[in-house]
């Protein structure tokens, strides 16, 4: 074990902090028997002698010189087992582990010092240091909740009682953080609460009078106020002058020029608005290709910022036994084919209606279809539209599902059928494949990315050839157990690793300096 210090603290007649450290840690290993070099610059030396403990002076031209060439140098010469540095800096490329000491934060963002620059270049640089470090040592645990990454979330979708697909990709990014033992912050306004305590991850709420200055002065205040390391949002805006890197989710681009709405001038807007924040964003997550597709092509970022990653798949989507609580409250009962979201109209539901009066009688006869989920105005249209083809009581609208009854309802369906024609991702289908419900979708937007080949994939316009997949399914046990198998199988590839995992490695990396 060769231990090398960088004594450049080490001054004759003068004592700081940092000196006295280093002089305890020197008199340690000296008693432990470690040979030990100190590498200092022309005005360094100890002021006594310690047995097997060394001094070697290094020449530069400059501290940065001194610090990157000739002390990395030095170290292989000497054959250093490990490298020990009193500061938040060392060298970049050392050839030996390193480890930090960083007793406080101090040098970014001193009180009183308005330093915007400055602060922003030496927090990037500690950032980038503690990074390629081994390990780091501090002095409390004061210190220690400074240094480590601390994540910042916008939890506004995280309301109690309500589920919304922004809702679940967070919740699943909070569980792997609290599972990596990353300190996190969930911003919320009155209205938000995680349902459940996840170790590590807090909830701070933020008054604002309105929505605008809650994100664009409230939370700066607070990602500052918390020395927040990386920010994320599951939207596509974020603070346009955060005080740390920022993340944006962007699922999709359905909120502009959404099809069959004509608002030129508000979509113009937006699209202007949503082009500012994707440029002010140090990364972006999407849900699929197709999403980073539009985002590249509509917001005009580089390919290279935006990070492809699917949802993840919450444990609960297992296949679990239909119960008869289940049952009686949606009243339901198998056979059924399943339906599960809103009714807006890129969901593609009358079609899908439609193609379900056109299945055979005795298929007709049999099963129900069952469109769960919030309806909103579009509900008795849909109702209207089930009556007028004859098939009212067929259609059955059980409402909102309660999130510990979904995967009992997508168990025991015989079929799950997502007609949309347009998604950024699709989970339901993803769900409905963890729960072993053979799946029908259609082959439009990210569908095909999701579903694979573990999924009948049809042009959902036509809605013959949509009755033409259900009916086959329907009629066929053999594919629908092969469907079933091959949907658990598909479902299984969305691990937190691959999913949730992967957007704290984007995090990490932003927080640390790096590209996503």
């Amino acid at each position: 074990m060769r231990l090398g210090v960088d004594g450049r603290e080490l001054r004759p007649g003068v004592r700081t902090g940092i000196g006295r450290y280093l002089l305890e840690v020197l008199r340690a290993a000296s008693r432990a028997g470690w040979p030990c070099v100190v590498y200092g610059d022309a005005g360094a030396r100890l002021d006594y002698a310690l047995p097997g403990v060394g001094v070697s002076v290094l020449r530069a031209p400059w501290t940065q010189w001194w610090d990157q060439v000739s002390l990395p140098r030095a170290l292989a010469r000497d054959r250093t087992s490990v490298f020990l540095s009193p500061y938040y800096k060392a060298p970049l490329r050392a050839p030996c582990p390193v480890v930090l000491t960083i007793h406080d934060l101090y040098f970014i963002g001193y009180p009183g010092r308005h330093r915007p620059v400055y602060d922003a270049t030496i927090t990037r640089l500690a950032r980038l240091y503690a990074a390629r470090s081994t390990a780091i040592v501090t002095d409390s645990e004061y210190s220690k909740r400074s240094i480590v990454t601390r994540l910042g979330v916008s939890g506004r979708e995280l309301r109690p009682g309500v589920r919304t697909g922004i809702g679940r990709y967070l919740l699943e990014v909070l569980r792997a953080a609290s599972r990596a033992g990353w300190p996190c912050v969930v911003y919320g306004d009155a209205g938000a609460r995680l349902d459940y305590a996840l170790p590590g991850v807090g909830v701070s709420v933020l008054r604002a009078p309105w929505t605008q200055w809650w994100d664009q002065v409230s939370l700066p205040r607070a990602l500052a106020r918390d020395r927040t390391s990386v920010f994320l949002s599951p939207y596509y805006k974020a603070p346009l002058r955060a005080p740390c890197p920022v993340v944006l989710t962007i699922h999709d681009l359905y909120f502009i020029g959404y099809p069959g709405r004509h608002r030129p001038v508000y979509d113009a807007t937006i699209t202007r608005l949503a082009r500012l924040y994707a440029a002010r964003s140090t990364a972006i997550v999407t849900d699929s290709e197709y999403s980073k597709r539009s985002i590249v092509t509509r917001l005009g970022v580089s390919s290279s910022k935006v990070s492809v990653i699917p949802v993840a798949l919450g444990p609960e989507f297992r296949p679990v036994p239909l119960t008869a609580a289940v049952r009686t409250r949606y009243g339901v009962a198998p056979p059924y084919i399943l339906y599960v979201g809103n009714v807006m109209p890129h969901k593609n539901l009358p079609r899908l209606i439609r193609a379900f009066a056109l299945l055979p009688d005795t298929q007709r006869r049999r099963h129900t279809l069952v469109l769960a989920g919030g309806h909103g105005d579009g509900g008795p249209a849909l109702a209207r539209l089930a009556a007028g083809l004859g098939v009212a009581d067929r259609v059955i609208f059980p409402g909102r599902v309660e999130d510990q009854d979904l995967p009992a309802l997508y168990s025991g369906a015989a079929l799950y059928a997502l007609p949309s024609l347009e998604e950024g991702f699709g989970a339901t289908v993803l769900e409905a494949m963890a729960c072993g419900a053979p799946v029908v979708a259609s082959n439009r937007a990210a569908l095909p990315e999701v579903v694979a080949d573990a999924g009948l994939l049809c042009d959902a316009e036509q809605e013959l050839e949509l009755a033409a997949m259900l009916a086959r399914v329907l009629s066929d046990a053999g594919l629908a157990e092969d469907l079933r198998r091959r949907g658990l199988a598909r479902a299984g590839l969305f691990t937190p690793e691959r999913t949730s995992g992967r957007v704290l490695e984007v995090l990490r990396g932003v927080s640390e300096g790096r590209e996503s």
